[in-house]
């Protein structure tokens, strides 16, 4: 597989695990905690974006393939893990610290962006994998993905609160 497109794949798993560290303090999230989740969020979906274009110049074959389902399933997993936690921590998002809004922005605008970004790099893994077996497997992958999005929006489309503590940052960071 071409180095650039495992860096940036890499990058991306990055921000997702710094993701899941926010999400791991649980009930100990703060409001501080809860807006870095959207600006974290926005990072993501910069490093997904970047990967999509890396991904378009780049041909795959099917060993390289093969590693790269491996890869995007262990991240497809941990992506999910933080959708479900951030769906279990609704009664403290929206209870306690009163910020469901918030967290309600985050996952539509956000979440759109960054389902998106995910799409767009899904659908060009598929297009670009070698083989039949991949594909399907890649399309398994993003549908499983498409599926928590969804859940997670379902449990917080009637929240709100919190929405004024949202910030504006770029879609993109430094590495």
């Amino acid at each position: 597989m071409a180095a650039q497109l495992m860096k940036d794949l890499e990058k991306v798993e990055s921000k997702v695990a710094k993701l899941g560290k926010i999400i791991a303090k649980g009930t100990s999230i703060g409001l501080i905690d809860a807006t870095k989740l959207g600006s974290m969020t926005r990072k993501v979906t910069g490093k997904v974006k970047k990967a999509t274009v890396t991904a378009e110049k780049t041909t795959i074959s099917p060993a390289e393939g093969a590693k790269l389902i491996a890869f995007m399933q262990a991240l497809t997993a941990t992506s999910a893990k933080n959708l479900d936690a951030i769906a279990a921590l609704k009664p403290h998002l929206s209870g306690k610290l009163h910020v469901g809004g918030l967290v309600k922005m985050n996952l539509s605008q956000l979440g759109k962006r960054l389902w998106q970004a995910q799409e767009a790099l899904a659908k060009t893994l598929v297009a670009r994998s070698p083989t039949p077996e991949l594909k399907a497997k890649g399309e398994a992958l993003r549908v499983d993905f498409n599926g928590k999005i969804c859940q997670a929006l379902a449990v917080y489309a009637n929240e709100s609160g919190g929405e004024d503590k949202a910030g504006e940052e770029d879609d993109e960071d430094s590495d």
